[in-house]
């Protein structure tokens, strides 16, 4: 009997070190070939257990794309030793304070801790199903071909989620035998070129078999498609022509014990060109999908009410992140998180005008900065910094508001001069003192809830340990039909979290366009334009050249670079992309090395709550864009070595 454990014991060994525990994924605790793939049942029992080890993206306790930035900040007991909800081993918001270590690393995708699932042994168990899939005898060929196809996938996201994280890792294209020799099984870490291209083989063949559509919705939703295949390729090779892998000096003289140079030396154009076809090649496919962007067509009325354009516009933004399947996501995740954490410690207590929550729930840890509300363009479609009328100089002023934006701002309200004349995403993606919020039970447009959050106030800081550190809500996350209520009588909607969706491969793709071209063109800004288009927003030529104190600024390949960069950093906000995006353009050590802000929360009044404080400086070096390896595994396998001043 050829029991599992003769492939891959050697390898987990030595490249996963202390993870003794790594068989108890396997299905019913089942230990054998033979019975793992002896019928339909148990094989797909496997496949799901392939797809168990994916990364929980909706999590803030799991994912570097929420904590490990500069988007939000926690309140100081959100520590393990704080209320006793947050996990013990997972702070990840400990990233950019500048606690990450060698002994210990936080977010260990590597081999499993403090928020990291163990993506070796997911690869493992990928390479067991697809060598093992043919001794299922009553499965027929297409439905085989498509669950080796949806592995395939599966394993090409799990190296890239280590490439991306740690630069060049080893290439485990079929697990060792258990008589290989010792010496052989020190594997070493490839050049990351390598790396890329093999990630891009396996989607490539995955995308050939993966179904255009997921015919059984009722069962098969979230399984992975041919767009999904297509918009991960596309992501991949993005961000291996982006600067942090594409010609990045700071890594020229990192090398193994073999003496290979584990970065390419020199910058490549062509990568833009693979790119920008990849992504073209997946939007064309999410095209013949039927994925298209949302509009303001697709928001349901709110019962008997009829909803505004404007506040339509708003709402796309909540919605294409909050509606199950809805037609703008190629591929989002159901592994659902005990606590719904993301949205449990977003949604604030608003004042609903009866039974008004109190402030023991939820937690309100997850708080935007100043920053985030910063970044959103004015009404005009221009950074508010750029705005030939905005008031960027008396931009925390506090005003009274009057009816004109009554869908977005209360009347009559002391507001910071952040609030108004915003562009719709801010408006749908966030909340500060005196902003409406449309939902949370009420869903009469000319009588909305409103966010009510200096110091003793229903949504503000009180007497418990839990509270929002900025006076700024993630309302983006946020179900229209969640809510907060006395009592703990608390409403949460569970959904699925996008990981690619139609918005973000069009900015995608104009990216590359922009880098291939010596000029912006008509097919740099369509793509774009498109985006900004549904919210109500002029294209980036006309918006600059009415609007902005440099109206040349897309007329450049550097300048239409910034707009798109803070187009992407806008639209996806709070979608985990922030972080990433950042890291692959090099751009991160402008961030955090800069302090984090947020408002006055113990402040009653509005003129004192509604002033900038410093509530950290973080820290960030050239080492922080590679994650460190535990010590302990480069002991056991020195061949490995540590990356960049770690």
């Amino acid at each position: 009997m050829k029991y599992m454990i003769r492939y891959t014991v050697v390898f987990t060994i030595l490249l996963v070190a202390g993870c003794t525990d790594y068989l108890d994924v396997i299905p019913d605790n089942i230990a054998t070939t033979e019975i793992a793939f002896r019928n339909r049942t148990d094989a797909e029992r496997y496949l799901f257990t392939c797809y168990s080890y994916c990364p929980r993206i909706k999590d803030i306790f799991a994912n570097p794309g929420l904590s490990a930035g500069d988007e939000a900040w926690p309140y100081e007991s959100l520590k393990p030793d704080g209320a006793g909800y947050v996990p013990t081993n997972s702070v990840l918001f400990d990233i950019p304070l500048g606690l990450q270590s060698v002994t210990d690393p936080l977010a260990n995708f590597w081999n499993g801790s403090r928020g990291g699932v163990n993506l070796w042994q997911g690869i493992r168990d990928c390479n067991i199903f697809i060598e093992n899939i043919d001794r299922t005898v009553d499965i027929d060929e297409d439905e085989k071909n498509r669950w080796v196809a949806e592995v395939k996938f599966l394993k090409a996201y799990y190296h890239y989620y280590l490439l991306r994280m740690y630069g060049p890792v080893p290439i485990v294209k079929k697990n060792l035998p258990v008589s290989i020799n010792i010496t052989d099984v020190k594997i070493y870490r490839e050049p990351v070129d390598q790396c890329f291209d093999y990630v891009v083989e396996l989607l490539t063949e995955a995308a050939e078999v993966l179904p255009l559509v997921i015919d059984d919705k009722a069962n098969e939703l979230g399984r992975i498609t041919k767009p999904a295949a297509l918009a991960l390729k596309a992501d991949v090779l993005s961000t291996a022509a982006s600067p942090l892998f594409n010609g990045n000096n700071d890594y020229t003289g990192f090398k193994d014990e073999r003496g290979f140079s584990l970065f390419p030396p020199e910058y490549e154009p062509l990568k833009w060109q693979r790119a920008a076809d990849a992504c073209l090649e997946a939007v064309n496919c999410c095209h013949e999908a039927g994925i298209r962007l949302l509009g303001i067509g697709d928001i349901n009325e709110g019962g008997r009410y009829s909803l505004p354009d404007s506040l339509k516009k708003s709402l796309i933004a909540r919605v294409v992140v909050t509606e199950k399947w809805n037609p703008e996501q190629i591929w989002s995740s159901t592994k659902y998180v005990s606590g719904n954490r993301y949205p449990f410690f977003s949604i604030p207590v608003l004042d609903i005008g009866s039974e008004t929550g109190d402030n023991s729930q939820p937690f309100h840890g997850y708080a935007p900065t100043l920053r985030m509300a910063e970044l959103f363009y004015s009404d005009n479609g221009v950074p508010i910094e750029e705005d030939l009328s905005w008031p960027y100089s008396g931009r925390y002023d506090v005003v009274t508001s009057g009816s004109d934006l009554r869908y977005y701002v209360r009347p009559g309200y002391k507001v910071s001069n952040l609030c108004l004349g915003r562009e719709p995403r801010f408006y749908g993606s966030l909340a500060l003192d005196g902003m409406t919020w449309y939902g949370y039970t009420k869903t009469d447009p000319d009588n909305m809830c409103y966010l009510k959050c200096k110091a003793g106030e229903v949504g503000g800081i009180g007497p418990r340990d839990r509270y929002n550190e900025t006076g700024i809500y993630n309302k983006k996350v946020i179900h229209i039909d969640a809510n907060v209520k006395k009592g703990n009588k608390n409403t949460f909607v569970n959904y699925p979290f996008p990981v690619y969706r139609l918005a973000d491969m069009y900015l995608l793709y104009a990216e590359c366009l922009n880098e291939i071209k010596e000029t912006p063109d008509a097919e740099v800004y369509e793509y774009i334009d498109k985006v900004r288009a549904r919210t109500g927003l002029e294209g980036v030529i006309n918006s600059w050249q009415k609007h902005s104190i440099n109206p040349s600024k897309p007329m450049s390949k550097k300048g239409m670079r910034e707009i798109i960069h803070q187009e992407r950093l806008i639209e996806l906000a709070f979608e985990g992309k922030r972080y990433w995006d950042l890291r692959r353009w090099k751009e991160l050590q402008d961030y955090l090395n800069t302090p984090i802000r947020g408002f006055n929360i113990r402040a009653a009044e509005a003129e004192a709550f509604n002033v900038p404080r410093q509530l950290f400086r973080t820290t960030f070096s050239l080492r922080d864009y590679l994650f460190p390896i535990k010590e302990s595994l480069l002991l056991e396998n020195p061949n490995l070595v540590q990356n960049p001043q770690w």
